[in-house]
């Protein structure tokens, strides 16, 4: 079982979230500029992302999110070395790989952009304090264990699950194959319990829905293939355990699965986005995404993460079955 300590989960689905951050039906939004950063203890301070918002009329297009870089900016990075004008290392991409991020230390950064740019009188701030390190534990479930399985190492798919309509039992299937503890983490808001398929190249769906919304060609759309590669769930700070579903896996291979310990702009953007387009519950039409971004959108947040892979092995594969 390889245990994982600086792994990105949701990072793939906040970059879609942030590059959006207005109401796509607004007739003549303001275009804002969009901040996107993660801290993480012994990872590079080297990927600062400035971007603007998405036009209405392109909100659809899927335009890859590297079409709205924003270059030039002045990017300046305090930190527990002193402070620092960060370089653009590619169109839109700001950071310093030699300024490690540390856990317990606080970063800010200040953004301001020079005469005749598109921006310029604009001023962007954003602090952030890394949360100290997460230590996770998993118990396995008793039908599990019942059958001699030991360690996260392979777990088994349940047919029943790959195509309910067809299989016997389902209902009656323990959907809960294991649970994770964690310890208590200082400087931070809330959890983010996740799973990240690291082998998605191909028809290893374990889903048949899934396989043949493939075959239909759903998966031509990136917000599709992004949202069935990885899932998650916030947990509030005074939670320590949570138990773990099926429904979270839906790629056969190699899987990562993740507790992470989010500072308060990360968590607070997380589960505002989440809930924003694309999103789950609708909750951003009653609060609005909360990014913790003076004078723009986006997150400037941290975070601690402990992680393990898992291999995931389908009793049954839809695309060996279903043509």
């Amino acid at each position: 079982m390889k245990r994982l300590r600086h792994a990105l989960p949701f990072l793939g689905l906040l970059a879609m979230l942030s590059g959006c951050g207005l109401d796509p039906v607004q007739s003549n939004p303001d275009t804002q500029v969009v901040l996107q950063a993660f801290l993480t203890p012994g990872a590079p301070i080297d990927r600062v992302v400035l971007r603007r918002t998405i036009p209405p009329s392109e909100y659809y297009a899927w335009v890859p999110l590297d079409a709205y870089a924003i270059s030039r900016a002045d990017v300046v990075l305090t930190h527990p070395g002193g402070t620092t004008m960060l370089p653009e290392r590619s169109p839109g991409v700001y950071g310093d790989p030699s300024i490690i991020a540390q856990a317990g230390a606080r970063y800010s950064i200040a953004i301001s952009f020079p005469a005749g740019h598109e921006f310029h009188g604009r001023t962007l701030s954003a602090s952030t304090t890394v949360p100290l390190p997460i230590e996770m534990g998993y118990t396995l479930g008793q039908s599990l264990r019942n059958k001699g399985v030991t360690t996260l190492d392979t777990l088994t798919f349940p047919q029943g699950l790959a195509y309910p309509d067809s299989f016997a039992g389902a209902g009656e299937m323990d959907l809960q194959p294991f649970s994770l503890s964690w310890n208590r983490v200082a400087n931070c808001a809330g959890y983010l319990v996740g799973t990240t398929a690291r082998d998605t190249v191909g028809t290893g769906f374990l889903r048949r829905t899934d396989y043949k919304n493939w075959l239909d060609g759903d998966f031509k759309n990136p917000s599709v293939r992004q949202f069935r590669k990885t899932s998650g769930f916030f947990v509030l700070p005074d939670s320590l355990r949570i138990d773990v579903f099926w429904v979270l896996f839906a790629y056969q291979g190699s899987t990562d699965v993740l507790v992470l310990a989010a500072d308060a702009n990360y968590f607070d953007y997380f589960r505002t986005a989440m809930n924003g387009p694309g999103g789950q519950s609708g909750n951003d039409a009653d609060t609005g995404v909360l990014s913790h971004v003076k004078g723009g959108l986006g997150v400037f947040g941290s975070y601690t993460a402990d992680t393990v892979r898992t291999y995931i092995k389908p009793e049954w594969l839809p695309s060996a079955h279903v043509r």
